[in-house]
């Protein structure tokens, strides 16, 4: 016979049987309680943490659905979007070009891992990348 299953009407268990070879598994107790959400995340779920990979020659406003942006010329400015709303949202920009790139916020939003005093942009130097996180206020760097 081919594995069985049952939903196992007692405690929400789950039995997984294969009557070939007499082994089974079982699933006794209702654990779901305990889950943390997204703690088996599915590829859409991660897909959205992440984002879309875009190569920017022009200075350019971050969109939600952005998640990294490699900036190929010097002086493309990139502005985050505002941080209110979008707690956990994560961008990633990466300077490749040969001079700086300016990452500005939004609304005097601050970019930072400070109590207070945070600056309002960062200026990339070639090479550098700044991962940052929305807290759903200001951009905290990551």
């Amino acid at each position: 016979g081919q594995p069985t299953s049952s939903d196992g009407s007692i405690n929400n268990a789950i039995i997984i049987y294969d009557e070939i070879f007499d082994k089974g598994m079982v699933y006794v107790t209702d654990y779901s309680a305990n889950f943390t959400p997204e703690s088996l995340i599915t590829k859409r779920y991660a897909d959205a943490l992440i984002g879309d990979y875009a190569i920017k020659a022009v200075a350019y406003i971050l969109a939600t659905t952005d998640g990294t942006s490699e900036v190929t010329v010097a002086g493309a400015t990139q502005t985050l979007p505002t941080a209110v709303g979008k707690l956990n949202k994560r961008y990633r920009i990466i300077n490749a070009s040969n001079g700086i790139v300016r990452v500005d916020t939004t609304s005097s939003q601050t970019i930072g891992n400070a109590v207070v005093g945070n600056p309002t942009f960062i200026d990339l130097q070639p090479t550098e990348v700044l991962d940052v996180i929305s807290n759903n206020t200001n951009w905290r760097m990551i």
